[in-house]
């Protein structure tokens, strides 16, 4: 699997702004509720010739829960200026996603720093322990019983750290490079 294989994450929104999202949502499928009750309304007057014009006036000051409505419908509609409820398409959404993502802040440049020594410290002493472990197991002689075990046995918890410590440099340069 290639890196452009790879699912990207889609943008959330920062947890500051989730709220106005929220919000939006709420306003959005009330405006919603209100245009398909005017449009209810609008065919009752039609096929009653009118009777239900008072009942429809007092129906207008209430507020109606939304029912019935998914979260993406809500999200994909709004309210054009002539009043009527249009759709708008998912990579319109992700396409304005990734501007305000791009009008995000970059990494200080201290920050960039930070990460790129310690991708070096920890990428320098990953192999000085890998190294010594690989001295220290050249150096166990085999007919010492259960001492060259033991010399062995740590010169392996040495590989393994080293590697650990390699492979965490590996993590954190990609990781930043995302």
């Amino acid at each position: 699997m290639t890196p452009d294989d790879r699912l990207k994450p889609r943008f959330e929104p920062p947890p500051w702004e989730a709220e106005a999202f929220e919000r939006l949502h709420r306003e959005q499928a009330k405006e919603l509720a209100a245009e398909e009750l005017e449009r209810a309304l609008q065919a009752l007057r039609q096929e009653s010739g009118g009777q239900a014009s008072s009942a429809a006036e007092t129906m207008q000051d209430t507020p109606l829960p939304v029912v019935g409505l998914a979260q993406d419908e809500v999200a994909l509609t709004y309210r054009s200026a002539g009043g009527e409820i249009s759709r708008v398409p998912e990579a319109h959404i992700e396409a304005m996603l990734a501007a305000l993502k791009a009008e995000e802040a970059p990494a200080a440049k201290a920050g960039l720093t930070l990460i790129y020594s310690t991708v070096a410290f920890l990428a320098t002493m990953g192999t000085f322990v890998v190294i010594a472990a690989f001295v220290l197991f050249a150096k166990t002689k085999p007919a010492g019983g259960s001492a060259s075990v033991l010399t062995s046995l740590a010169s392996m918890v040495m590989l393994l750290t080293g590697g650990g410590l390699m492979a965490g440099a590996v993590v954190l340069f990609r990781k930043h490079q995302e």
